[in-house]
């Protein structure tokens, strides 16, 4: 099993699936193989600011590697969360580096 992250659902600030060890093709692209090790973590602080509005920050961190020498990739942003009948809806601005 290979495994990859970033996106709105792990590692917020990169691509769906970015995060991974690449190699070079034959024609010297880049291409995505996935890691045997995933690892993910996040912390997110929301405060309200109005009715049914709340402001967020949050830090994600992690990696997909075969290698944890490799460093980790962080992506750190501000939100806001509209707090609905049917349930919160989310909406997010990151940087990831």
């Amino acid at each position: 099993m290979r495994f990859f992250t970033g996106g709105d659902q792990s590692i917020r600030g990169f691509r769906y699936q970015e995060i991974s060890p690449q190699v070079l093709d034959e024609e010297g692209n880049s291409v995505l193989t996935g890691g045997r090790y995933l690892a993910t973590a996040s912390v997110e602080y929301a405060y309200p600011v109005a009715d049914n509005w709340r402001a967020a920050v949050f830090a994600d961190v992690g990696t997909a590697t075969n290698d944890f020498s490799d460093g980790l990739s962080r992506g750190l942003g501000v939100g806001a969360h509209w707090l609905t009948l049917i349930g919160p809806v989310r909406f997010y601005i990151a940087q990831g580096k």
